[in-house]
């Protein structure tokens, strides 16, 4: 067991990993809206979100469970038998994106399966990959992702760049150049995490596979719920109104999606923390001052994006998305409750109470299904009815968890930090124009004031 633990510097470590990845794939996805036109971009994001279902199938949310038997005790064979499971639930998933893709994409594009399956195949593997860099906590080896992730990312974008200005980019162009990067990538860092190949693809006896599904088992909820909310909506949205309305949410969507590495990278950073507690005072101070400042930081986000949706939009992907500025506007007022929900999450999974989470995303689906059929003739009343969902199940999670968390712990130093979304709400209707002036002090003193109120600051010393 590790004798010394820092949670702020795992925080920061595994952070510049989160954070990495969201931003590379949102510049892809920005600039291909700008290259591609608008019920193309459409048809790649329902492509993606077909992706999206079938890879699922091979993750079953087994990092959290992975991280936390392997934070208990160092075993190699149990983070192998993690890995031969998922390869083989990999071609299952491949098998089932070729049936459902062939029925439902267009003829002009029926070799699209067979040039994706590269495609959804690393995804996982650089799933497996971050996953040991999780486990090891070294940051020799989180160098190398964030390394890899962001020569990757820049090769990436390279080939739109020169695929547009050479007049040949297209989406086949794409996926085969992109799949060529990744694979060059995943194999530089086999060689650097310690793994052989052997070890990742060794065939395990049935028993260790009953094993790992059944401790994995109960997080398929989790799973669900996550195609839902996400990958379920895009194809909704296909099917009911049309490509050029898939790419408009698919945009909005873009944009929320990267910020869960926030509450992402500060919930990794502290579960082998969390699983080794040794006093409940200190995990419970350290959850209520976290929450506090993910609830603040949400609404200073949500700030931004009441007052400059269209310049966003619009300066990012082109003004042919400006409309879907209200529907970017709705799916944000979920930020702050999305942060709670994932952080409380990722917290009671870590300690063993994975039921409470379950139950919390059933909320969800069953929230977001109603809304969506009663009122759902809109995009904008899609992203409301996400937003509801999020909130309620963020309330549910608050309560399961006050064991942990009491509003009478919460310190004047603390409540301090909601004059920042004041000051943050006044500036947008007074000072709006004069935006460069102010946002710069305004965020430097912001992360002065973060720095000095000790969120990442907790020392745990172990047996």
């Amino acid at each position: 067991m590790i004798s010394k633990f820092n949670p702020g510097q795992n925080i920061v470590l595994v952070g510049l990993t989160q954070i990495s990845d969201p931003l590379l794939n949102f510049l892809i996805v920005q600039q291909l809206a700008l290259v591609l036109e608008q019920s193309e971009f459409g048809w790649y994001g329902y492509v993606i979100s077909l992706l999206g279902i079938s890879s699922k199938i091979s993750d079953f949310s087994s990092n959290t469970i992975l991280v936390r038997e392997y934070c208990k005790e160092y075993n190699r064979i149990v983070v192998s038998s993690y890995f031969s499971v998922r390869v083989i639930l990999i071609l299952i998933s491949l098998i089932l994106f070729v049936i459902i893709s062939w029925n439902t994409i267009e003829v002009g594009h029926q070799l699209l399966p067979f040039l994706v399956l590269l495609l959804l195949f690393l995804p996982r593997i650089d799933s497996l990959r971050s996953t040991v860099n999780s486990i090891a906590r070294s940051q020799f080896l989180s160098s190398n992702i964030l390394y890899v992730t962001v020569v990757e990312g820049f090769l990436v974008l390279l080939v739109i760049i020169l695929g547009s200005k050479l007049s040949i980019f297209s989406i086949t162009y794409f996926i085969i150049s992109i799949s060529f990067v990744y694979t060059i990538g995943t194999l530089y860092l086999f060689s650097r995490i310690g793994f052989s190949l052997r070890e990742i693809f060794i065939f395990p006896k049935i028993g260790t596979i009953t094993s790992v599904i059944r401790q994995s088992s109960p997080l398929i909820i989790i799973t669900i719920s996550d195609l839902v909310i996400n990958s379920g909506i895009i194809v909704y949205i296909k099917m009911r109104y049309g490509y050029t309305s898939t790419a408009e949410f698919s945009v909005v969507q873009r944009l929320y999606l990267p910020l869960m590495f926030i509450p992402a990278s500060i919930a990794y950073g502290m579960v082998p923390f969390w699983v080794n507690q040794q006093t409940v005072s200190l995990t419970k101070c350290s959850i209520i001052r976290t929450l506090n400042w993910l609830v603040v930081t949400g609404l200073i986000i949500l700030g931004f994006i009441i007052g400059y949706r269209n310049e966003i939009l619009g300066g990012l992907f082109g003004s042919n998305y400006i409309d879907s500025s209200t529907t970017l506007l709705y799916i944000y007022y979920s930020v702050p409750a999305a942060f709670i929900s994932f952080f409380i999450g990722e917290y009671l999974i870590a300690v063993g109470k994975t039921m409470e989470v379950i139950v919390s995303r059933l909320f969800n689906i069953i929230v977001f299904i109603v809304i969506v059929l009663a009122f759902g003739n809109s995009l904008e009343a899609i992203a409301l009815a996400f937003s509801i969902a999020t909130l309620c199940g963020s309330i549910y999670l608050l309560v399961k968890c006050k064991q942990s968390i009491s509003l009478r712990e919460i310190s004047r130093e603390d409540l301090s930090l909601y004059i920042f979304p004041m000051i943050l709400f006044i500036c947008i209707n007074y000072l709006k124009s004069s935006v460069i002036l102010w946002i710069v002090p305004f965020s430097l003193i912001y992360l002065l004031v973060t720095y000095k109120s000790g969120i990442f600051r907790i020392n745990y010393v172990g047996k």
